[in-house]
């Protein structure tokens, strides 16, 4: 979705001060109607159109750290956050959170390779075994039912 900067916003309520509707406003500017609306009822409370100030940490790494760390994911599909995070080469360490959430903005996930067991001949043949006995018995109930 995108944002108006300071410019559009002073041209969005000076259109909305000569009378135009929120919702031709928000048609001009390609935004919802919320936005608009939201903007409105801020300029009416404080009079100016810039954002409050903010909270919140500085962004840990460079866009270039962020790219390379998509490009290890797509190049290793089973590579996890955390083996990501602890290998980082950047000015601060970062968690597997931070990781993960980076590669959400690119819409990419970290994996990790199933751990399973191997069946072994026995296995299957005891398995099919289960499931030809217990199938034997639904039949039977069925048409009991019937």
């Amino acid at each position: 979705m995108p944002r108006l900067n300071e410019n559009q916003s002073n041209r969005a309520i000076g259109q909305l001060e000569t009378g135009v509707s929120i919702f031709e406003v928000a048609r001009r500017f390609h935004v919802q109607r919320r936005i608009i609306r939201n903007l409105w009822q801020c300029f009416q409370q404080r009079r100016v159109t810039t954002d409050l100030p903010r909270s919140g940490i500085r962004r840990i790494g460079t866009r270039a750290e962020d790219r390379f760390m998509q490009l290890q994911h797509l190049r290793n599909r089973f590579l996890t956050a955390q083996s990501t995070a602890e290998n980082f080469q950047g000015p601060r360490n970062i968690s597997r959170d931070t990781v993960r959430r980076r590669l959400g903005e690119v819409g990419l996930q970290d994996h990790r390779p199933a751990i399973r067991l191997w069946l072994t001949q026995v296995h299957h043949r005891n398995r099919l075994q289960w499931t030809m006995r217990h199938r034997r018995r639904a039949m039977q109930q069925w048409e009991n039912n019937l």
